[in-house]
């Protein structure tokens, strides 16, 4: 069995990043990170503690945590990827994470493809490069193909939160609801306060019409992790249940939020979006691809924008990303 570094304090420190890693927590990921320099700081040519401090950062601007701009962290997780690489090309998470950069701020979805392939071919059991090449396939539009390698990454690791809240994602994005709902469900079983899956589930409540699950599972959402994603969330349930009025309270906070800390475009865009007004929806998506925010790459598949589809300006969005039309 391949060694990845000799020392067993690197190795322990590795672990310990990946632990935090997981929890997809930006404290937990501020904490992962600092895991992964320390195991560098042992072993200076460990190539897998370089992905995994590629991947910390990556995630650090996620849309759903979004706790740093792009900018201030991308091009950390683009330099960790990048010396994962030169140090074991032979290394399937390195590929994995370089693919994660290439997707959510290069926007390079052939460039991406190929790393996930690569990393896929390197490490056919290598769960978490199925779990985003996944992602990378439902937002190039390749639903059921997208479904296929979810389920696969869940049956090679079937306890992994995130990777089962994954698999509801992509229900989400096919408009299988229900399918949404029930996969949801099974990842809250697991973990009750796993924010990522509450979360998504409250999209997809107001995705079926019903305003007052969607509601009150943000609200479990917000209680676990206030951040604009559920502030936005929560502004777009009651923008399409008709509650204008709590809709621009929403707007409000969001606005008073981004004086403190880094709040995504892309927030404010989809509440306008449920409001109706498609005029300042698509002001604002544009403000979130300067950004360079993360959530641009689901344009194409989020069914919260669909009310936008036909506008012009959305084609030109997608066209800018690098998404098929």
């Amino acid at each position: 069995m391949k060694r990845f570094t000799q020392n067993p304090d690197a190795y322990q420190l590795y672990l310990r990043g990946r632990f935090h890693w997981n929890k997809r927590s930006a404290d937990a990921l501020k904490e992962g990170i600092d895991y992964f320099k320390q195991a560098i700081s042992v072993d200076p040519n460990y190539a897998l503690a370089y992905a995994g401090l590629a991947d910390s950062y990556a995630l650090l601007s996620w849309f759903y945590l979004a706790a740093f701009a792009p900018a201030d962290v991308m091009p950390k997780a683009k330099a960790a990827a990048t010396r994962a690489v030169e140090l074991d090309d032979s290394l399937a998470e390195a590929h994995a994470s370089m693919a994660m950069v290439e997707l959510l701020y290069d926007w390079d979805l052939p460039s991406a493809e190929s790393e996930y392939k690569r990393a896929l071919q390197l490490s056919p059991n290598y769960a978490t490069a199925h779990q985003w090449y996944s992602v990378l396939l439902s937002v190039m539009g390749r639903i059921d193909d997208a479904i296929i390698g979810s389920k696969r990454a869940l049956e090679l690791d079937p306890l992994s939160l995130i990777i089962n809240a994954t698999l509801g994602w992509i229900f989400y994005f096919a408009r299988r609801f229900d399918d949404a709902v029930a996969q949801f469900n099974k990842t809250i079983e697991l973990a009750p306060n796993f924010y990522p899956a509450r979360l998504i589930l409250g999209y997809v409540y107001v995705c079926r019409g019903q305003y007052t699950e969607a509601i009150a599972e943000l609200q479990r959402a917000q209680s676990l992790s206030d951040t604009p994603a559920v502030l936005s969330g929560i502004g777009h349930a009651y923008a399409a249940s008709g509650e204008t009025r709590k809709a621009l309270d929403m707007i409000g906070r969001l606005t008073e939020l981004s004086r403190s800390r880094y709040v995504s475009a892309e927030s404010q865009a989809i509440v306008y979006i449920g409001m109706g007004d498609s005029e300042r929806g698509i002001e604002w998506l544009k403000k979130a691809a300067d950004q360079r925010s993360s959530y641009m790459v689901f344009l194409k598949v989020d069914p919260r924008l669909d009310a936008i589809r036909s506008d012009t300006r959305f084609a030109e969005l997608l066209h800018r990303i690098g998404l098929p039309g």
